[in-house]
């Protein structure tokens, strides 16, 4: 849903700025004249700033196979566990290879 969020507000700014209108009620269109520039601008820095967000949110896991401690990549450094330190691995390739032996 996000992603399409994220489309949908850029190729409104596109159409807005390529247009220079808008639809505000059905069958009915605004023209916006110079204004086009900083409304389609506006449209298109809030898709941006939507997708940037929703990369931010996503938080990534590893997790030491010695200590089994699971650390988000931001606690690590160059991916090495800080109690064991030893490479530490993706979190779901750890559950997957774990599931697979049991």
């Amino acid at each position: 849903m996000n992603i399409l969020s994220t489309l949908f507000f850029i190729i409104l700014g596109i159409l807005i700025i390529y247009t220079g209108t808008t639809f505000i009620a059905p069958n009915t269109e605004a023209e916006l004249g110079f204004l086009k520039y900083p409304i389609g601008l506006f449209f298109i820095s809030l898709g941006i700033a939507s997708y940037i967000d929703n990369k931010k949110k996503k938080i990534v896991y590893s997790k030491c196979q010695k200590c089994k401690e699971s650390f988000s990549y931001i606690e690590l450094k160059d991916g090495m566990c800080p109690k064991c330190n030893i490479k530490t691995i993706d979190i779901e390739k750890y559950y997957n290879k774990n599931n697979r032996d049991n």
